[in-house]
């Protein structure tokens, strides 16, 4: 499994430069724009301008759109 630290810094790079995301999780994948990070979470913003909060240690693989 990916270490935690490697997502959170591509996250960061991200929420940076304002690209969206798919974020595969167990069974779902949830795509937006990363709009914070906090210790152990990361805050995403959907293409419906929903919130969305995941857990970086349940994040199974990321990718740009």
């Amino acid at each position: 499994m990916p270490s935690v630290n490697l997502f959170s810094d591509l996250l960061e790079i991200n929420k940076q430069e304002q690209q969206p995301v798919n974020i595969f999780i167990t069974n779902a994948v949830l795509s937006g724009i990363v709009s914070n990070i906090h210790p152990g979470i990361v805050e995403i913003r959907t293409t419906d301008n929903k919130r969305c909060f995941i857990a970086i240690e349940k994040i199974e693989a990321i990718t740009t759109i």
